[in-house]
């Protein structure tokens, strides 16, 4: 899950999915199709804007910058969101597999 996660976290686009999704289901659903209801749903819910970490620019192999990572994962938000709950939940997940076993591990999906 981590090495996946390296691997991939700066080539995962949100846009290009949803325009790939759309192309696909244009082919295959009239407007109509509750799938498009779907994908406005997933939309609203799921930006790229909004995500627990930003993780542009970042270097997992220097201490400081994991440190910093963990805290603005566990920060206070100023304004609540639908990703509050799980920031609650992951920041002191990640901060005790940090101490217990050295690795840095964020939810990705």
């Amino acid at each position: 899950s981590v090495l996946f996660f390296l691997r991939y976290m700066e080539k995962e686009d949100v846009n290009l999915a949803y325009s790939e999704f759309e192309l696909l289901a244009s082919a295959r659903n009239p407007p109509e199709d509750p799938v498009w209801n779907a994908l406005r749903d997933a939309r609203a819910c799921y930006n790229q804007v909004e995500q627990l970490v930003s993780l542009s620019g970042r270097d997992f192999a220097k201490p400081d910058e994991v440190e910093r990572m963990l805290q603005e994962l566990g920060s206070e938000e100023t304004t609540p969101t639908m990703l509050t709950p799980i920031r609650k939940i992951f920041a002191p997940w990640c901060a005790l597999m940090r101490d217990q076993f050295s690795v840095l591990v964020l939810p990705h999906h």
